[in-house]
């Protein structure tokens, strides 16, 4: 039986439901109001709003056309960016707004969480842990105080609706809720193509707590199941491809001659491990993990027998711990697109990879605990909770405050991680931009030094140089870096302000037009045209 105590709070009677939400939400805005305050940072929040040309000119119906056809940031995730569009349209380019959307989203996640789960089990306090610690887990702070990944919010939010529209379907097996739940998954996938995940967690839930199917079941008991879920899968698929391409044109996959597929594997081990240790005891959180090459033998070897070890325990103990094999495997399954198999950038992992696969590790730590205990252990299993909640709640505060700014940002990130070239990297960008060019070479320098096959900071490095108006160190350095990452537009447009600042506004503008060839909304290489074609007038 739910509990469904009435509390007299004030003059107001109140559901422990509604106490259990209006918690959340005080948790929730204690840890992320301040975000309010902070900037836009130079790392990806202008691909995705501060030099987006499509963006800055706000909500439309020729941008939302756009957004349906356009790749952004080698990703496909047009109702991602309508809701940037909506923002600029709503706030401008002040940077308070844009972040109070992401809080927002994250609030309702959490809210939406607590009902899913006071449906789907029978306990509003195991429902209230789930929800809680996703509120507040510092893993998650990335994905709600960094704007541009305004994607991971609001595939959260089209999750949970997904998911709670799928409830109502299995319970009540109306067919209208099963298109719903597809239609709701298709606008998750439209907002970030992480969600090809969701059908199978759906699957997952079939087996425990909807109990729709048993340990051992033949594939008769399954095809039912499955077949309701077909258009999501064909849904799945399309999405893979779309994004498999978006990713290799963009030329942010990581060649296998670069990192073999060994490496790959055991980067993925370690990451599982990590990703669970962090959201057991969140600490030395960064927004960027470099990969360690060659990966250290005894930590990859501890990493595989962890996770072999789980994953053999939630199978053999299926029978007796359903939620803990559900748990476990929505935790390891929703991360395989992202677990570096097919391996996109320079990072290991990232903290906004967690958003919706911790749910996983949540749900199976409130089912770790016993019903119906004496009064005695139910005093020492709530004095936990609580213990882990103020110790999750403040970790988060303390890390949101790192995001005010790039620089300290990435400031942080060098601190707790060990060379860490692509903090070192973004710092010289971050300095570059405020005039601060001695300090700014310094730090591009070390990135350098720490791993010379990075093509972002040798033109960071050169971009330095050309404010300094040193251009053939300038030069040099846009040439290493079309050597290792040819046909950047970023390369072509410093190229073209070296010849402009040299006199040559022919050869400027050649190279101003072969960087908007490939970015055709690169704000940067835009203007600098135009900057030639109103000296000819």
């Amino acid at each position: 039986m739910k509990n469904t105590k009435t509390v007299k709070l004030w003059k107001f009677p109140l559901e422990m439901s509604d106490i259990i939400v209006l918690t959340t939400i005080a948790l929730t805005l204690f840890i992320y109001i301040q975000v309010k305050d902070f900037a836009f940072i130079n790392y990806d929040d202008q691909k995705y709003v501060t030099q987006n040309y499509r963006v800055m000119k706000g909500l439309s119906v020729e941008n939302i056309k756009w957004a349906f056809t356009s790749i952004v940031d080698n990703n496909w995730i047009p109702l991602t960016i309508i809701t940037h569009m909506i923002d600029v349209k709503l706030y401008g380019l002040k940077p308070g707004g844009h972040h109070f959307t992401n809080l927002i989203l994250h609030l309702f996640n959490s809210v939406l969480l607590f009902i899913l789960f006071s449906k789907l089990l029978d306990s509003q306090w195991q429902a209230a842990f789930v929800s809680v610690m996703f509120a507040v887990s510092p893993m998650h702070v990335e994905s709600v105080a960094w704007v541009a990944e305004r994607k991971d919010v609001l595939c959260g939010f089209f999750w949970m609706l997904t998911m709670l529209s799928y409830s109502y379907y299995a319970k009540s097996h109306k067919r209208v809720f099963i298109f719903l739940t597809t239609f709701m998954y298709a606008l998750a996938i439209m907002s970030k193509p992480m969600a090809v995940t969701l059908p199978f967690v759906l699957l997952l839930i079939d087996f425990w707590p909807l109990k729709r199917c048993h340990p051992g079941s033949g594939f008769k008991q399954l095809l039912p199941l499955i077949t309701e879920k077909i258009p999501m899968f064909i849904l799945s698929v399309i999405s893979s491809i779309i994004t498999f391409r978006a990713q290799n044109t963009g030329g942010v996959m990581a060649k296998l001659e670069y990192l073999t597929l060994g490496d790959r594997l055991k980067n993925a081990f370690i990451a599982y491990m990590t990703y669970f240790i962090k959201l057991m005891y969140p600490t030395n959180m960064s927004a960027i993990y470099t990969i360690e090459r060659p990966a250290p033998v005894v930590k990859t070897l501890i990493a595989i027998s962890f996770f072999i070890a789980l994953t053999t325990l939630v199978i053999i103990y299926v029978k007796k711990a359903p939620a803990f094999f559900t748990g476990w495997f929505w935790f390891i399954g929703t991360l395989v697109p992202v677990i570096g198999l097919v391996q996109v950038g320079s990072q290991s992992m990232a903290d906004r990879y967690t958003y919706l696969p911790s749910i996983g590790i949540f749900l199976a730590a409130a089912m770790a605990v016993p019903r119906n205990s004496d009064k005695i252990k139910t005093t020492i299993v709530a004095a936990a909770f609580a213990g882990i909640i103020i110790f999750n709640t403040l970790t988060a505060h303390t890390q949101v405050g790192f995001w005010k700014t790039d620089i300290t940002l990435f400031e942080h990130a060098i601190r707790v991680t060990k060379n860490n070239y692509i903090a070192l990297s973004n710092l010289g960008a971050a300095y570059t931009t405020r005039g601060i060019y001695d300090e700014a070479a310094v730090v591009l320098s070390k990135s350098i030094l720490i791993e010379r096959n990075y093509p972002p900071a040798y033109v960071n490095l050169a971009n330095v140089y050309v404010r300094m108006e040193n251009f053939d160190a300038a030069e040099l350095n846009y040439t290493l870096a079309d050597s290792l990452l040819p046909n950047s537009p970023h390369v072509y447009n410093g190229l073209g302000v070296i010849y402009l600042a040299k006199g040559d506004t022919k050869g400027a503008e050649v190279y101003f037009k072969k960087a908007l060839a490939i970015d055709p909304y690169y704000i940067s290489a835009m203007n600098n045209l135009s900057r030639i074609y109103g000296n000819k007038k």
